[in-house]
């Protein structure tokens, strides 16, 4: 029944084609539920019909988002987005008409893009699809997703990542860097701070205090736009250094030797180190030289987040030094420590006169 009493209340209930669109109750007279009951079917019916006149594709769907959402978003955000939109979700989608998009042709797409990519990419490019069909609702160019958005499972990410574990590495590739690369004093940076590549890149010598030993990181260099951008999650930070050490040393040559008077790393001819030139062939060409495990410039903040967990332990100093917004992201670190703290247990063990009582507690 459309309309009825409950609880001494006037309840009414919209079905179409035998299914239940939507419901409300707490009217005190029947004529308020019957009025609503007819706007109701109204509105939906109306709604269809808007819908039946245009039938839009997933080219109408991308003109529209470049119109009302990208123009609002972060630029990093956007590029992101566009690469996505333009090299995996066009091509595959094409001209396809949004209301013939269901669940076995998105379990397609997402087949095509699994073996091709890394899994955070196909997180990331399943996400911007879940964001497009949202849209495409919200602005009535369809009439619901195609399907339950739970059910496009993502790709798992592994949690471990790739670091130097040996201090040995560390030694090598920083005794070739120095006798081989003038961005020695980079990959030092890299290694003994954990910043990131475009804020080495973007760091002017206004930034380092070498009196009190503190780097400000405030901005990082995008190459793409030629420009600086906020950090990451923008968020500023200072990062400590020992103004007796190495890298202090190392920091004073680069900023003399710079001919410029704010950026420090220039290449022979007096421009700044390109992001790609300094992780990509200058990097790689140490690490072969060094002869240690190949990893990415990027692998360097790991190491140094591993090593900081390793040697000092304290989890929520090191999140704010790498500059992560969510203590969770720091906490991939985490087992480093834990495995530190298990092997002085299984030591003290061996020389505990309760010897089997310890062991019950490392076993346990």
């Amino acid at each position: 029944m459309a309309v009825y009493k409950s609880r001494n209340k006037w309840r009414a209930e919209v079905s179409i084609n035998g299914k239940r669109i939507a419901t409300k109750g707490g009217f005190n007279r029947k004529i308020d539920a019957l009025r609503w009951h007819e706007d109701t079917i109204f509105k939906y019916r109306s709604q269809k019909e808007v819908l039946a006149e245009k039938i839009y594709n997933m080219r109408d769907l991308i003109s529209k988002f470049h119109e009302l959402h990208l123009p609002y978003i972060k630029t990093s955000t956007k590029d992101r987005y566009l690469l996505d939109i333009e090299k995996r979700i066009v091509p595959f989608f094409c001209s396809i008409n949004l209301n013939k998009i269901d669940g076995i042709l998105l379990e397609h797409f997402k087949s095509s893009i699994v073996s091709k990519m890394s899994p955070k990419s196909v997180n990331n490019c399943l996400h911007v699809l879940r964001l497009l069909l949202n849209k495409a609702i919200k602005w009535k160019m369809l009439e619901r997703n195609p399907y339950d958005l739970d059910s496009l499972k993502i790709q798992k990410i592994s949690s471990k990542v790739g670091w130097w574990d040996e201090k040995t590495y560390i030694r090598k590739f920083l005794q070739e860097a120095k006798l081989r690369s003038r961005y020695y004093p980079a990959f030092l940076l890299a290694l003994e701070t954990g910043m990131r590549l475009g804020e080495i890149v973007g760091l002017s010598k206004q930034d380092i205090d070498f009196e009190r030993g503190r780097i400000h990181v405030k901005r990082q260099w995008s190459d793409k736009y030629k420009e600086y951008g906020s950090c990451k999650n923008g968020l500023e930070r200072w990062v400590d250094f020992n103004p007796k050490g190495e890298l202090a040393k190392t920091l004073k040559e680069a900023v003399l030797m710079s001919g410029h008077q704010e950026i420090i790393f220039l290449t022979s001819r007096g421009n700044r180190v390109n992001n790609r030139a300094l992780a990509g062939p200058c990097f790689k060409h140490i690490v072969r030289k060094a002869k240690v495990p190949d990893i990415r410039f990027h692998d360097m903040r790991h190491t140094f987040a591993s090593w900081y967990m390793i040697e000092i332990d304290e989890i929520w100093a090191l999140k704010s030094i790498l500059g992560h917004s969510d203590i969770r992201t720091t906490q991939r670190y985490a087992h480093h420590s834990l495995s530190r703290k298990r092997r002085s247990l299984e030591i003290f063990s061996r020389v505990s006169p309760h010897e089997s009582h310890t062991r019950d507690i490392v076993n346990s």
